[in-house]
């Protein structure tokens, strides 16, 4: 399979993949908090809301009815309920290069994981596996798309921050320097790189 040909089947796949549902939430900004439909982009095969499409952009309908366009840099957090769970979404300066060509902005919408003077977002994206090619038949294996998750912190109101894979131990230690019974705990590896665990820790133990 040419290469070119892997991509249009990939997008799509991503088109027919997914479809939108009316929910009804709510929009808090600087000055006010409104009410209104939003439009959640929700994956056909699993039922789950597109966190990564929600990230950047999200269709909703206001209280009088029109049609508009949410994104990160006009609010400060955004709210609604699916499947019994409340998703808090939160508006966050785009300090770590979030996102890719088609979603660029200064912005991004963050999962809310865990509250408190650290919090603790998850964050949505698509990863792809490097393509092959075979000389002996002449085609092009363009490789494999999947979504992955990754964790963002934020202390206080400092910028966010997104702990590496490698040198995880190094970046915790450092993030959360103010607190040296935690230090101690990472050092050790008790809580490994349960990040939930940590950021509780030092909600609870560290204020």
């Amino acid at each position: 399979m040419r290469k070119r040909d892997f991509l249009l089947i990939l997008v799509l796949f991503q088109a027919f993949s997914l479809e939108a549902k009316n929910i009804e939430g709510t929009i808090i900004t600087r000055s006010d908090t409104l009410q209104a439909i939003f439009r959640i982009p929700v994956k056909i095969f699993t039922g789950e809301p597109n966190f990564e499409k929600i990230q950047f952009k999200l269709k909703y309908i206001d209280s009088t009815g029109n049609r508009k366009v949410l994104r990160p840099e006009n609010v400060n957090e955004i709210r609604f309920s699916y499947n019994y769970e409340e998703i808090r979404m939160l508006s966050r300066f785009n300090a770590v290069g979030l996102g890719n060509i088609f979603t660029t902005g200064s912005h991004v919408l963050l999962k809310l994981e865990v509250d408190g003077p650290v919090k603790l977002f998850r964050y949505y994206y698509t990863q792809r596996t490097s393509g092959t090619y075979n000389s002996t038949t002449g085609s092009w294996n363009g490789g494999v798309a999947y979504e992955a998750e990754r964790f963002i912190l934020q202390m206080e109101d400092e910028p966010i921050t997104r702990p590496r894979s490698f040198g995880f131990k190094k970046d915790m230690k450092e993030f959360f320097r103010n607190c040296p019974s935690l230090v101690e705990k990472i050092e050790s590896n008790e809580y490994q790189r349960d990040l939930y665990l940590i950021v509780k820790y030092y909600n609870t133990a560290c204020r």
